[in-house]
């Protein structure tokens, strides 16, 4: 993959997973807090309708004992029960006309209601005591107002006394019923549980709780608990089917009339479904599927539910428990007395967002609930998610965007893959400079400095190459030309001893004819013969004398081609020199470049680094011999000079050899002239002893300057020596760079 790509997913993943987790951590937090959200407000909702369901009942126990301790209410149950224990008994034609209420009102209902087998009008009737015939024939049958509306009747004008009693009180409690919404009030006497009043007049009224068709009913229950109570008390009790309301649920409220301490009574209230379920079903705040609802401990409903008014409602609850019963694990641990929220099925099976507590009123315990689909509480959420993604699809967008924009910016400036330049920067470390780069001319940043930094390197280094091996030629023209000098002063020095030995041996003669002048005449023809000898080695000596002159005549133009050689040299150093300035000032520029590159450079740092090394020891070494030839130079021109002396004193020994030879000559004659000639020759041989003697004073000055020419000789070879060393050094160093397909 290339960098650029690699950039690319790099940046997509900085960018994008950054946003992804901020995105999934912002949705978590919002479902969070959502969620929470929807729990306070179930749970508010709940507190509401919880604190006006209790408030309901409170209202209700404080009212009905409060209506309880009216004194005229004492009077009315006083009164009606005493006109309803002087009723007198009603006729057969009554009991008939009852049972045919009955079956119109009552058993037909009920038998369509619940679909169960249920007694007949006529053993419903049989169960009546003959008093209360007769009132429910005065109030139920005979009553003008049709069902449902049989307490607008004030008085029926059939039993005068109880009709007294009843309009002295009937009024009021219409009022009450109608003001606080009770479905019916009773009053019923304590001793025989006989309802001598109702205010809705339905089949119960005048009926016996105790021996009645109503003895199993909530209101029965309600009878027997509050006459067990003291002044100043109610009770409540649960919803059950009511037979005497069509078997609708109905709950029922009592508290007990005392007048002077004795009871007189109870006071009893229907309240209905109505009222309640109009509280729990308040649409605020619960949305389209939210709901709030009660369920009593029996697990069926204490209110209508609005998600499932078919089988959920109070009623429809309490006739078909199989399909209206509600067992949820909110309703389970609400009954059990616990408080919470959680997310569950429902009813229905949907996940809600439940809030459930308790329900206490009145020795009651219901389940209150309050509950909204999840679906609808995370619908907010759910458009949130929407514009999330769609912001999200946006930033990835605007990310894919600004990553290509900043992978092009990061590997411009690079200006090709990091491998490929690693490599290339590898090749070069190991010396061959021959890589083939890529020669797009658009090609920008480090790649294309190292391309001409390469180029440049590679002319430098050839430059080197052949600098390196003129130098070593150089080095070997000079070592040969001083071996060859070496020799000619070997050679000089072995005839300069010849001519030393020769005037050794002339200076002796010369002495002995000194010495022996006194005996010349008898040796004449000896000394005439030892007088050739001496003219022989005296050419022989001159002829050496004249060699000796040429051969330095030779070193001296050996010398001067040395000294040129030399100043070659030294030119070559410059230029060498030169280029090792220029390849440092190269390894620095690209020190500098591959710093700026950071990490990619570092391999080609090392590169520049090791070149700017070999440079600092190629200029090192070019200084060295520049000494040494600036040394050989100097040890040149002296020896030069020297050999310029020599070749004057060899000048000079020469002509003063010839003019021994006519010495020598003048000595032939002088012999022949003995006799003649002594005091000549003595004088003649004298001369020839000083000349002699200045011969070998020459001959040694000739020996000296000898040696100092080879000791000159000898580190001008050292030198030489010296410098092929360090071309050979060079010549590693380039060797190891590889520059047009050759092999430095």
């Amino acid at each position: 993959m290339k960098l650029k790509h690699r950039m690319l997913v790099s940046l997509l993943g900085v960018g994008i997973v950054p946003a992804l987790v901020i995105t999934l951590l912002s949705l978590n937090t919002a479902s969070s807090s959502l969620e929470t959200q929807t729990f306070n407000q179930l749970e508010a909702l709940r507190e509401v309708k919880k604190s006006a369901v209790e408030r309901y009942f409170k209202t209700a126990e404080g009212q009905i004992i409060t209506t309880a301790e009216i004194p005229s209410i004492a009077d009315a149950m006083a009164s009606m029960t005493q006109a309803f224990t002087n009723l007198a008994p009603a006729q057969n034609a009554t009991s008939s006309s009852l049972v045919r209420y009955y079956q119109q009102n009552l058993t037909s209902k009920l038998q369509t209601t619940n679909n169960k087998t249920l007694p007949s009008a006529q053993a419903l009737v049989a169960q009546l005591s003959p008093q209360t015939m007769a009132l429910q024939n005065a109030y139920l049958v005979n009553n003008p107002s049709p069902v449902g509306e049989k307490g607008n009747y004030q008085t029926s004008r059939q039993l005068p006394a109880y009709d007294r009693a009843h309009q002295a009180i009937h009024s009021f409690l219409r009022d009450v019923q109608a003001k606080f919404g009770y479905y019916d009030i009773f009053l019923i006497e304590a001793q025989r549980g006989t309802v001598v009043y109702s205010a809705s007049k339905e089949v119960d009224f005048g009926t016996s709780l105790l021996t009645g068709p109503f003895q199993r009913s909530g209101l029965a229950e309600a009878f027997k608990q509050g006459r067990q109570l003291t002044d100043g008390d109610a009770v409540i009790v649960d919803f059950s089917p009511y037979s005497a309301s069509a078997n609708a649920p109905a709950g029922f409220m009592a508290s007990p009339v005392y007048r002077n301490n004795q009871l007189l009574g109870v006071l009893a209230y229907q309240f209905p479904i109505d009222r309640l379920s109009e509280i729990m079903t308040e649409r605020d705040g619960l949305g389209q599927t939210g709901e709030t609802y009660l369920v009593g401990s029996d697990g069926l409903m204490r209110s209508n539910s609005f998600l499932d008014p078919e089988h959920r409602t109070v009623f429809a609850s309490f006739m078909n428990p199989s399909e209206g019963t509600v067992n949820t694990q909110a309703v389970q641990r609400a009954i059990n007395g616990e408080k919470g929220i959680d997310i569950i099925s429902d009813y229905n099976g949907n996940p809600v967002l439940s809030a459930y507590a308790p329900l206490t009123a009145g020795g009651l315990t219901w389940a209150i609930i309050a509950e909204m689909d999840v679906k609808e509480a995370f619908a907010a959420l759910n458009a949130l998610e929407l514009s999330v993604a769609v912001i999200f699809v946006i930033a990835v967008i605007g990310i894919v965007a600004t990553a290509i924009i900043f992978a092009r910016k990061i590997t411009r400036p690079i200006g090709g893959e990091p491998e490929e330049m690693e490599k290339i920067v590898q090749t070069i470390a190991d010396g061959d400079l021959t890589v083939s780069f890529n020669q797009d001319p658009n090609a920008t940043g480090v790649y294309r400095s190292m391309r001409e930094m390469t180029k440049n390197l590679t002319a430098m280094v050839s430059d080197i190459i052949g600098a390196t091996s003129q130098q070593a030629a150089a080095a070997e023209q000079l070592s040969a030309s001083t071996v060859e000098t070496l020799t000619n002063f070997e050679a000089q020095n072995a005839h300069t001893e010849q001519v030393a030995a020769a005037m050794e041996q002339m200076t002796a003669t010369a002495n002995q004819i000194s010495s022996s002048t006194s005996s010349t005449a008898d040796a004449a023809e000896k000394a005439r013969e030892m007088i050739h000898d001496g003219d022989s080695q005296v050419s022989l000596a001159v002829d050496s004398m004249r060699d000796l002159v040429a051969r330095l005549q030779s070193a001296r133009t050996k010398s001067d081609s040395l000294v040129r050689s030399a100043e070659d040299i030294s030119g070559i150093l410059q230029t060498i020199g030169q280029i090792a300035d220029q390849t440092n000032l190269l390894a620095l520029n690209a020190a500098i470049e591959a710093a700026r590159a950071g990490d990619q450079g570092r391999g080609f740092a090392v590169v520049a680094d090791e070149v700017r090394t070999l440079a600092q020891s190629t200029q090192d070494a070019t200084g060295e011999i520049a000494q040494l030839i600036e040394n050989l130079q100097r040890d040149s021109s002296d020896t030069t000079q020297a050999m310029v002396d020599s070749a004057d004193a060899a000048g000079n020994v020469s002509e003063r050899a010839e003019s021994s030879i006519s010495s020598l000559k003048q000595a032939v004659m002088a012999v022949e002239e003995i006799a003649d000639m002594s005091l000549q020759m003595a004088s003649a041989s004298e001369e020839q002893s000083l000349v002699a003697t200045e011969i070998n004073q020459n001959l040694e000055e000739i020996n000296t300057m000898t040696g100092e020419n080879r000791q000159a000789m000898d580190q001008i070879t050292q030198a030489t020596q010296d410098l092929s060393a360090l071309s050979q050094v060079l010549k590693g160093h380039t060797s190891r760079f590889h520059c047009q397909g050759k092999l430095a």
